[in-house]
C-alpha cells in the first residue's frame, strides 16, 4: 500500500532551511466501503517529541516498511505516522545525545546513583 505523504512547513531558519512535518497516511479498505458505512478506526503515532529521540523514529520507519508491504484490503481503518513531530528539537540535536553523555559520565564516576 502506498501512503499519502503530506508535508507541512513550520518554520524557516536563518540559514534558509525549512523545518517541516511529514505525515504518512495509510488508508485501509477492509471491509470495502461499498459494503459498510463504517470506515474503521484511526491511529496516530508520532516520534521525536522531545528532540533527537531516535528509538521512536526507528520504530516508525519499520512501521512504514511493514504497512507499505500490505495491500489496502489488509488494513481496516487509517494510520497516520509522523516520524518527526518536533523538527526544531531534532535540529538542535541536544536531548538524546546529551542524556547519553550524562549517563556515561554518571556510570564512570558513580555520581547520581543511590544518592552518592
Amino acid at each position: 500500500m502506498i501512503p499519502q505523504i503530506s508535508t507541512i512547513d513550520l518554520l524557516k531558519l536563518a540559514s534558509g532551511d525549512v523545518l517541516s512535518l511529514q505525515i504518512y497516511k495509510f488508508q485501509g479498505d477492509y471491509p470495502p466501503r461499498s459494503l459498510t458505512d463504517r470506515p474503521g478506526k484511526k491511529a496516530y503515532i508520532q516520534a521525536n517529541l522531545h528532540g533527537a529521540e531516535i528509538v521512536g523514529n526507528a520504530v516508525i520507519q519499520q512501521l512504514i516498511e511493514y504497512l507499505t508491504a500490505l495491500d489496502a484490503d489488509q488494513l481496516q481503518g487509517e494510520i497516520w505516522l509522523v516520524p518527526v513531530c518536533n523538527p526544531l528539537g531534532v535540529n538542535q540535536r541536544s536531548h538524546f545525545f546529551l542524556q547519553v553523555g550524562l549517563i556515561a559520565t554518571m556510570v564512570k564516576t558513580g555520581i547520581g546513583f543511590l544518592g552518592l
